[in-house]
């Protein structure tokens, strides 16, 4: 009897570790490369302060990152030596303790091409049509990869990059697109512009799956022929049949039914637009348990003048067996006040920061909303959830 008292009483101490409160953030922070992360250790970016400021705010156990460079040496010239660093370098500027990383380098820039022996960072629209990778874009190798940072140990990791777009779906025909230069597609290229990652993490003793996972955009970028929203959409099909199927497919095995996951990341895709894969998220956020129901912003752009282009383009959903206690998206007030033209001679009161809505004109906004727009042109989304 007092054995099974023990046992009994083991048991329920590690069903209580099983459901501890998870804090989980996904954040696509603008174009963190090298260059900018480089900086942030010497405490020179005003931008990973900013990004270090809202974070510190959560203090996620599993962080997801969009848009970083996975490190090369010599990339994007020979001052740079590291390879697959960048990682410990974000966790180190954002003061994060973890105990596993993951990153694998993103398509994006693969086939770009260096200028003088060294990368472009900022083209212009000419240098970009003759340096760039015009299948998967980008203006240097591993340029747009995913980081996850997490407090648990990692158990494995997947990374799939490869898949041609023509063997996922047989009715398109690449050749019939256009690249910015004008050529035609090739029939080999991959379904994705950056990859898909799935990565396994030991929760006390429970498989968590987190896949990271960051679409091309369902944008043309002045190209009528281009293939983003059909490649936008078919990126989003392989993510539901991912989580969705049992069986095999084109030599990659699905996460099963029944696995326990979290899928985030920047689909690029909204919700209640015309695009094609906007039909795609809506199957997805009706199969599986969105972080928030309804439709929220989660991009809002880099200026500072009011009425911009905004959507709902970055999400996490859950498998059925999560519980998701609260959620949120960090999007703090504005109080925006337009200010004028000319030199402001005005007082800035303590919360507010004076900031350039044009030119020549000025506005004032609150400390939080410029420090939100500094950090990124999309917003942070955060959950505190409990695996049942």
């Amino acid at each position: 009897m007092k054995s099974f008292f023990t046992l009994t009483l083991i048991g329920l101490s590690l069903s209580c570790l099983s459901r501890e409160t998870i804090k989980v953030v996904h954040y696509n922070i603008k174009e963190l490369d090298s260059t900018k992360i480089q900086a942030g250790l010497r405490g020179e970016s005003k931008q990973l302060q900013a990004a270090k400021n809202i974070l510190k705010q959560f203090q996620p156990d599993i962080l997801s990152i969009n848009e970083v460079q996975y490190d090369y040496p010599n990339i994007p010239n020979s001052s740079y030596s590291s390879q697959g660093k960048n990682p410990e370098y974000l966790a180190k500027i954002f003061g994060i303790e973890y105990k596993s990383t993951a990153m694998f380098p993103a398509n994006t820039g693969k086939n770009s091409k260096p200028k003088n022996g060294q990368y472009i960072l900022k083209p212009t629209q000419e240098e970009r049509v003759k340096y760039a990778d015009l299948v998967n874009f980008g203006m240097f190798p591993g340029q747009y990869s995913m980081v996850g940072i997490f407090k648990y140990p990692v158990l494995r990791r997947k990374n799939i990059d490869s898949l041609p777009w023509i063997v996922f779906n047989s009715r398109i025909e690449p050749s019939d697109f256009s690249d910015a230069a004008g050529n035609s597609l090739p029939r080999t290229m991959p379904l994705f512009d950056k990859n898909f990652v799935d990565v396994t993490l030991d929760v006390n003793g429970e498989e968590l799956h987190i896949i990271l996972f960051h679409t091309v955009p369902a944008f043309g970028f002045g190209n009528p022929n281009t293939p983003n929203f059909e490649r936008n959409k078919d990126q989003i099909k392989f993510l539901n049949w991912y989580l969705s199927a049992s069986k095999p497919k084109w030599g990659i095995r699905p996460l099963g039914k029944g696995k326990t996951f979290i899928a985030m990341g920047d689909w690029n895709v909204d919700p209640e637009s015309n695009n094609p894969g906007a039909e795609e998220i809506k199957k997805l956020l009706k199969k599986f348990k969105p972080f928030i129901k309804e439709k929220t912003i989660t991009y809002r752009g880099s200026s500072f003048k009011e009425g911009g282009f905004t959507a709902q383009l970055d999400y996490m959903i859950f498998s059925r067996n999560i519980k998701i206690k609260s959620s949120s998206v960090y999007d703090p007030e504005s109080k925006y006040q337009d200010v004028g033209c000319g030199n402001y001679t005005g007082e800035v009161p303590e919360n507010m920061v004076l900031v350039d809505r044009s030119k020549t004109c000025k506005a004032l906004v609150s400390k939080e909303y410029y420090e939100l727009l500094t950090g990124s042109d999309h917003l942070p989304l955060y959950a505190e959830i409990e695996i049942r």
